[in-house]
């Protein structure tokens, strides 16, 4: 097995920017999970909530993806003091954060590329 820490690419800034680039372009490319659709179209929520979404293989970002597909607004209430640096990363935005402080907002708008705005 090809251990990525060894790929040149890898060893960049620039390339893991790529690298992350090129698989949230994937991600994003992935179809809706029709059993979330089939949920949401049932229950007709006027928002959707999730947490934790930034776990990684987190299922979170089925709902978000067809929340928004269908139009209903989504957030990411943070879970945890610690979610935003070290649990991994919001890979489908939502349309707000819910963060606790300041700091947190910081870490949304600075590691995750959340713009400020979006950020509560």
């Amino acid at each position: 097995m090809a251990r990525i820490n060894r790929w040149p690419l890898v060893n960049t800034t620039t390339g893991r920017r790529l690298l992350r680039t090129m698989l949230l372009w994937v991600e994003r490319a992935i179809p809706p999970d029709p059993s979330v659709d089939a949920l949401l179209a049932t229950h007709e929520p006027d928002v959707v909530l999730v947490t934790p979404l930034v776990e990684l293989g987190s299922d979170q970002v089925d709902y978000i993806t067809s929340a928004r597909i269908m139009g209903i607004p989504t957030g990411l209430c943070v879970h945890s003091w610690d979610n935003l640096t070290n649990k991994g990363v919001i890979r489908i935005p939502p349309d707000r954060v819910y963060v606790w402080n300041d700091a947190q907002k910081r870490e949304a708008t600075t590691m995750h590329g959340v713009s400020a705005e979006q950020v509560v």
